[in-house]
């Protein structure tokens, strides 16, 4: 989390999270995803 902007896509901020893992196939690596979220729209919806 870094609450500072980052220009017009974050500008309150961003939060990194991570959703978990998939499960590979058999000749798949195993990878994970990561999402990237406005930290002013979490901090919104905590103040409601």
């Amino acid at each position: 989390m870094l609450n500072e902007p980052l220009g017009r896509r974050f500008p309150h901020g961003l939060l990194v999270v991570q959703d978990g893992h998939d499960t590979p196939g058999a000749t798949e690596p195993p990878s994970t995803n990561f999402k990237f979220v406005d930290l002013g729209r979490v901090l919104d919806a905590l103040d409601d």
